[in-house]
């Protein structure tokens, strides 16, 4: 991985990162003990979780549903890996916050 893509994410992205670096232990360890670290997709840490659905980008860790088919998703996540890198300390207000908001909206 580029070293300069992680100083980004432990400066600038510091804020998603943290909280993307959380939700991997939360995920590993406790809520999906069969999710796996797939592979890297151009500086992510791509996981895939099986008790959980969708997906999320979170700093440098896409999370998705096994049974995602295609590479929708992942391009999707991947794009909001890169809003982070433009809006740094913004991402999870302007990006995060309201994409949270709709995901719930349209499963209700």
């Amino acid at each position: 991985m580029n070293n300069r893509l992680i100083l980004l994410d432990w400066t600038w992205c510091l804020p998603q990162t943290l909280v993307g670096y959380a939700w991997y232990l939360l995920v590993t360890r406790l809520v999906d003990r069969r999710a796996q670290e797939v592979n890297l997709l151009q500086g992510m840490r791509v996981i895939r979780y099986q008790r959980l659905t969708g997906g999320v980008s979170l700093g440098p860790f896409l999370f998705y549903h096994h049974a995602s088919i295609g590479y929708d998703l992942l391009y999707h996540e991947h794009g909001h890996y890169r809003q982070s890198m433009l809006l740094g300390p913004l991402y999870l207000p302007l990006v995060g916050v309201p994409s949270i908001a709709w995901a719930m909206v349209k499963k209700s």
